[in-house]
This record gives structure tokens, sequence and C-alpha cells, in this order.
């Protein structure tokens, strides 16, 4: 069963444990923090069921294609809610929170291979050739149409 979820703006220590436990599994919690992560132009999205983090992401103002552009970054969902559609929700949370507050609307991202059919199905692209990551594995840009 899916808990009643609130998608909503929150902060980097809402979503820490979270991003830790599924991006950096065995890692202190450290290892989550995002150099960024405190920028005053930096916005974090987590789903919640009470105070509980079901999924996160991040958005750090950045540029692409010389553009500027919010790179999203430690997008992470709780085992127990993968596949169940709030990763999906989340996003679409995102969208509309920035239509509404920010003129910057591009996203991009660094997508791990096991994340590639996830941002695809949420009409996300592929550019450029795959790169590591070190410590983290491979990866793909990808941008939102």
């Amino acid at each position: 069963m899916i808990p009643k979820i609130i998608f909503r703006v929150c902060s980097v220590q809402e979503l820490l444990q979270l991003r830790a436990d599924i991006l950096r599994p065995g890692l202190p919690i450290e290892s989550a923090i995002f150099k960024g992560d405190e920028d005053k132009d930096t916005i974090h999205f987590g789903a919640f069921d009470g105070d509980n983090c079901l999924c996160c992401l991040t958005l750090m103002l950045n540029e692409s294609e010389g553009k500027p552009a919010y790179q999203l970054r430690g997008m992470a969902t709780a085992e127990n809610v993968q596949g169940k559609g709030v990763g999906k929700n989340l996003i679409k949370f995102t969208y509309n929170w920035l239509a509404s507050n920010s003129d910057v609307l591009n996203l991009w991202c660094n997508a791990r291979i096991v994340a590639l059919g996830f941002y695809r199905k949420a009409g996300w692209q592929v550019s450029g050739e795959e790169f590591m990551i070190e410590g983290v594995g491979p990866h793909f840009k990808m941008t939102n149409p």
C-alpha cells in the first residue's frame, strides 16, 4: 500500500538519509553531501509520508549548452516505493513548481546506467557518450525536452 504522499520543497537535511541509503549504500552519510547543497540557488524537493522522505531530488543552478539550466542531482527513491510512480510524480511536481517560480526551465542530469529507463520514460533524452564518475560508476548526460 502506498502511503499518503505530500510533494514539497524541503531542506537537504530532510532528504540526506534517503540520498545516502540509496545512492551511497555502506558509506558514511557525509558521502551523500554534495558541493552546492547549501547554495542559495539550490532547491531540494521531496515526497513525504509525514516526516519520512520517500523520494528526493536536488536542482542546482548551472548551465547546459551555454544556457542557464538546473542540474538534477541526487534523485533517490526508497526501495519500498520504487516502481510505484513516486519518482515520476516528484519530477512532475518539480516541473510545475519551476514553471510557477523560476525563469529557468531547462533541466539536465548525469544519469546512472540503471536510471536510463526511468528518465527515458519521463521524456528525457541522452545527450553525449557514456562517461565514468569515480567511485559511482558509468553515467550518461540526459536533458529534458
